[in-house]
């Protein structure tokens, strides 16, 4: 039998004494070392008596010297070149003995990480029923060294076919997960709170219990809080007798353990390292430290949130688990209505393609945002399948998503973070919500870590009175930030020192939170300053919802809005003309609607007319359709009145949606560009003429398609004959075209705008789009107060405040308006 005790010989002890020596230690620093309370077995270790083989070995380990080198050992003592306890596990199989231990524990393991437990989810649920496969980033984006101009390449919030999605270009894509395994054999996996991390290790585990990963090593999963916890009520910080214990009651014994370890044959698993308590993290970090070094032929997996712990183990590859991409986030929802709100296969992939219809709808562009986050995208399946629809429940998504982020997610799980404790939930609300407008009202999606800490730092230094120092509030502002970093995951660290919020979603949200709290004028009045800028649009929608009456406000909105072009003649006489054609519609909807629907075209083809001009220059220019969005050209009338565009067909035109998709790379040759910008003028005269009167359009029409006969055909033309008939032929027709539309119409339908014109004109026409969208909230407005700025809608100063009176008299004669 194996001693269960060693001592040192009185050579060996020499050696002993002189790797002390070199330590600088004291005997009590020694104990503290290896994990014992007191420094007696340390006193009896260096006067050559015996101790306990665990605490020798331990010993030898900490003095970097082997303990077979000074141990005082029999010459017939063949056992002792093994960690073991009886001559039965010297000789065993080592493939026997692997297959013997996880045949012992694969119920344990299937019990302790098969089952999952979803956020506001009653009952458990399978993890093979609804695990979704997640994908790497090989390199930690907070690691890389590029500056703000860089990471604001792929991501501009002014682009009309910008998405939250935008956001996660700034990363590279991701490689799958088990890629990641295969090629290295210890980890350090970082994610964001919420991202599966602890979701991956179970399915690890699993898979490696049930024999498709890994199948010849024995899985070890360890939740590094239960550790600690447990170590500190028993004082035994040592990694290996945990585990041991965790296996003791299923007959495997600690020699069988260490020997798996000794011939590397063990795959742990050590999850939530940012969750350990500060007062033992230490601790934990020197047995992690001890165990992969000790053992360096297993397979080691340890996961941490993103900042949370910056201490780094020697020979760990540190990976990231990457956001969801589309793709993932269809395969969370089809088993989310099928394993979780208990639909059939079938019904539960017909609810998962209506989630995903509405999710992708343009509206919901920031819930899009937020499902990239497994945690937060189990919230939104939540909201759907209760409402099957999202519109009116945005405010409450978000502040729930908040609310799980800043305390439920730690709560449900019996996380007590030790840091930032010290703010209440409604004051780190109200701090967040300050960083996020100020940075915000300065268009920063992302900003060096001096800004924000130089932010925290007012807010904590105002917050007390200007009672702390600056070297206090700033040594303060650096501990908060990395607190919000690693707790809650609400700013991240997306290169070297500079920041964002993790979702654009929150930064508006929490902006929105700012300007309408208390609900004062003075503030209202300064965020209608930016009613006709893009980046702010779903500020105020979130805003109006926000607030517990908004009559005041959108009629802010309104004033500012009609000021933005009250001051140009030729807008102001562009509106009337559009509200005269408006008049001599004889349908049944509202005038707004029509106004809108004449706006828009007759916009529309403008800008057409003007780039048709701009043809005839030497050095043409690309012309910039972002002054008017064509695929967005029925969206405020659709929204003023649905009825318009579904039950009148002149209304109802078919008008190349895919158009900005269809045209060509802008370093092809400039005549292919002109082609098909013409051929889309020709287009656009036609639809607006039928529009007005169709029969009156016939002859147009007729007339049109013989000019457009004799265009080249660009599908099947080479670029040599396209060029070729544009020097010959382009300029005498483009003049044909000119004349054909002057004289077909009564008034003509192209303006020639300014640039600064067209300026302006965008800015109205985003602005008058945004307070639309607002009324079609659930936002708490007066009737009466809706119909009056529905009534002057996309109309001259003079028509807005011959209205106003109108409406101003009415309401004092108490007429019924509807």
């Amino acid at each position: 039998m194996a001693k269960r005790s060693l001592q040192a010989s009185t050579q060996g002890i020499q050696l002993a004494r002189k790797a002390f020596s070199r330590k600088g230690w004291t005997q009590e620093q020694l104990a503290y070392e290896v994990g014992l309370k007191t420094r007696q077995a340390v006193g009896r270790f260096f006067a050559c008596q015996p101790v306990d083989r665990r605490v020798f070995t331990e010993i030898c380990f900490q003095l970097d010297i082997e303990w077979e080198d000074i141990a005082d050992l029999p010459q017939d003592d063949d056992l002792l070149d093994l960690p073991t306890e009886d001559q039965e596990t010297s000789t065993i199989n080592i493939d026997a003995l692997v297959a013997e231990v996880r045949s012992l524990c694969q119920e344990n393991i299937n019990n302790q990480c098969g089952i999952l437990r979803l956020l506001d989810v009653a009952r458990p649920i399978k993890l093979n029923d609804f695990y979704v496969p997640v994908n790497i980033l090989e390199e930690i984006s907070s690691h890389k060294w590029i500056d703000i101009a860089e990471l604001r390449q792929n991501f501009n919030p002014e682009q009309d076919n910008f998405t939250g999605f935008d956001l996660g270009r700034i990363l590279p894509p991701g490689v799958p997960a088990f890629n990641i395994l295969e090629k290295f054999a210890k980890l350090k996996i970082l994610s964001k709170p919420g991202a599966g991390k602890t979701t991956f290790l179970q399915y690890i585990a699993i898979e490696c219990i049930e024999g498709r990963f890994s199948p010849d090593y024995l899985p070890i999963f360890i939740l590094l809080k239960d550790f600690a916890e447990d170590a500190a009520d028993t004082g035994d910080f040592t990694l290996v007798n945990y585990i041991s214990e965790k296996f003791n009651n299923h007959g495997i014994t600690l020699a069988k353990i260490e020997t798996l370890l000794h011939e590397g044959r063990c795959l742990i698993l050590l999850d939530g390292l940012d969750e350990v308590p500060a007062k033992t993290i230490e601790e934990v970090i020197k047995q992690i430290r001890k165990v992969s070094e000790k053992y360096p032929k297993n397979k080691f997996i340890v996961t941490c949130r993103i900042a949370a712990q910056e201490y780094r183990f020697t020979g760990f590859t540190e990976v990231e688990i990457a956001d969801f991409n589309l793709e993932q986030i269809t395969c969370f929802t089809q088993k989310w209505f099928i394993a979780v709100a208990g639909y059939s296969e079938a019904e539960g992939i017909v609810k998962a393609n209506q989630f995903i219809e509405t999710l992708m709808l343009p509206e919901n562009q920031t819930l899009r945002e937020l499902a990239i986050t497994p945690l937060l995208l189990n919230l939104i399946c939540l909201v759907f399948q209760s409402k099957a629809d999202f519109m009116a429940q945005r405010n409450k998504i978000y502040e729930e998503c908040l609310d799980i982020l800043l305390v439920k997610w730690d709560k449900t799980r019996g996380i007590d973070r030790d840091y930032y404790r010290d703010l209440s939930h409604l004051e780190k609300i109200e701090l967040l919500s300050y960083l996020a407008a100020s940075t915000f009202a300065t268009g920063d999606y992302f900003f060096e870590q001096s800004k924000i800490q130089n932010l925290l730092g007012e807010y904590i230094s105002n917050k007390n009175n200007n009672n702390y120092s600056e070297i206090s509030c700033q040594l303060n502002a650096e501990s908060i930030l990395k607190a919000i970093e690693s707790q809650h995951g609400l700013l991240v660290e997306r290169a070297r020192r500079i920041y964002s919020f993790s979702h654009v979603t929150f930064q508006e949200y929490l902006t929105a939170k700012y300007w309408t709290n208390g609900e004062k004028k003075e503030s209202l009045e300064k965020l209608v300053n930016y009613v006709s800028e893009k980046p702010w649009r779903e500020v105020f929608l979130l805003a109006t919802g926000m607030l517990s009456k908004s009559d005041n406000f959108l009629l802010m909105m309104k004033e500012k809005i009609d000021d933005i072009v009250s001051g140009t003649e030729k807008i102001q006489q562009f509106l009337a003309w559009i509200n005269e054609k408006a008049k001599t519609v004889n349908i049944p909807a509202k005038p707004a609607a029509l106004r809108a629907f004449y706006f828009s075209l007759g916009r529309a083809i403008d800008h057409h007319f003007s780039s048709i001009l701009m043809l005839q220059s030497a050095t043409f220019p690309f012309p910039d359709f972002a002054y008017f969005p064509l695929h967005l050209y029925l969206e405020i009338p659709q929204l003023i009145d649905s009825d318009l565009i579904c039950k009148n067909p002149n209304f109802n035109l078919s008008f190349h949606r895919n158009y900005l998709d269809k045209l060509p790379d802008c370093i092809l040759e400039k005549a292919l560009h002109s082609i098909d910008i013409l051929e889309q003028t020709l287009n656009l005269a036609l639809s607006f003429e039928m529009a007005i009167d169709k029969n009156n359009a016939l002859e147009l029409q007729q007339k049109l398609a013989i000019i457009k006969a004799e265009l080249p055909d660009l599908k099947n033309a080479s670029l040599d004959i396209i060029n070729d008939w544009w020097e010959n032929h382009g300029y005498n027709w483009i003049e044909k075209v000119k004349f054909l539309i002057k004289n077909h119409s009564d008034k003509p339908h192209h303006w020639y705008f300014s640039q600064e014109e067209k300026i302006l004109m965008k800015h109205y026409y985003e602005a008058n789009r945004l307070i639309i969208s607002c009324l079609s909230t659930d936002c708490k407005i007066d009737p009466l107060v809706r119909h009056q700025i529905e009534l002057t809608l996309l109309l001259p100063k003079v028509a807005v405040d011959e209205t106003l009176t109108e409406v101003k008299q009415f309401n004092q004669n108490n007429i019924d308006l509807f």
